[in-house]
Protein backbone atom coordinates (compact mmCIF):
# COMPACT_ATOMS: atom_id res chain seq x y z
CA UNK A 1 0.00 0.00 0.00
CA UNK A 2 1.31 3.64 -1.34
CA UNK A 3 0.64 6.35 0.51
CA UNK A 4 0.13 9.44 -2.09
CA UNK A 5 2.09 12.47 -1.99
CA UNK A 6 -1.01 14.29 -1.09
CA UNK A 7 -1.79 12.76 2.05
CA UNK A 8 2.12 12.66 3.50
CA UNK A 9 1.91 16.74 2.95
CA UNK A 10 -1.11 16.66 4.63
CA UNK A 11 0.49 14.57 7.32
CA UNK A 12 2.93 16.41 7.95
CA UNK A 13 1.27 19.66 7.91
CA UNK A 14 -0.90 18.56 10.97
CA UNK A 15 2.00 17.75 12.63
CA UNK A 16 3.52 21.45 12.35
CA UNK A 17 -0.02 22.65 12.96
CA UNK A 18 -0.09 20.52 16.21
CA UNK A 19 3.37 21.56 17.37
CA UNK A 20 3.27 25.31 16.81
CA UNK A 21 -0.30 24.91 18.97
CA UNK A 22 1.51 23.24 21.80
CA UNK A 23 4.43 25.05 21.46
CA UNK A 24 3.30 28.07 24.39
CA UNK A 25 2.52 25.35 26.79
CA UNK A 26 5.98 23.65 26.84
CA UNK A 27 8.26 24.07 29.90
CA UNK A 28 10.29 26.86 30.80
CA UNK A 29 11.57 24.64 34.09
CA UNK A 30 14.71 22.69 33.25
CA UNK A 31 14.36 19.02 33.62
CA UNK A 32 16.52 16.77 35.84
CA UNK A 33 19.46 16.23 33.69
CA UNK A 34 19.84 20.34 32.78
CA UNK A 35 19.55 21.09 36.49
CA UNK A 36 21.98 18.74 37.63
CA UNK A 37 24.40 19.93 34.93
CA UNK A 38 23.64 23.59 35.90
CA UNK A 39 24.37 22.80 39.59
CA UNK A 40 27.52 20.52 38.71
CA UNK A 41 28.58 23.47 36.28
CA UNK A 42 29.12 21.80 33.09
CA UNK A 43 26.35 22.94 31.52
CA UNK A 44 27.49 25.63 28.90
CA UNK A 45 31.20 23.54 28.62
CA UNK A 46 31.64 22.41 24.60
CA UNK A 47 33.16 19.65 24.39
CA UNK A 48 35.75 18.25 21.53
Amino acid sequence: MRISDKKIYILFGLAILIMLLLLPFRSKAPDGLEKVAEDQGFANKEYK
